[in-house]
């Protein structure tokens, strides 16, 4: 017990376990995307408005459907990223 004291008395944030966890989530994401993107050409990524909902709202799994499906029915630009250019000789 006397870390948790002792990050108090010099005002120390110390982050809970499911923020680690989270960004820990987000990063491991985000590297993946990177790494897929730069091996493949990604014609569609679709990220639906869940930030509203919780890790365990699984009572409102129909609403987050719902908003998921409106989402990707959405009309989206024909290209998202300009075709690779040929490497010069």
């Amino acid at each position: 017990m006397g870390r948790p004291a002792r990050a108090r008395r010099f005002n120390i944030r110390v982050p809970r376990y499911q923020q680690i966890i989270s960004a820990l989530t987000w990063m491991s994401h985000a590297q993946n995307l990177r790494r897929v993107a730069a091996e493949h050409t990604i014609d569609l990524y679709l990220r639906p408005p869940v930030t509203r909902f919780r890790l365990m709202d699984y009572h409102l799994m129909e609403r987050i459907v719902r908003d998921a499906n409106r989402c990707a029915a959405r009309p989206r630009p024909a290209k998202l990223r300009p075709p690779a250019r040929a490497p010069a000789p």
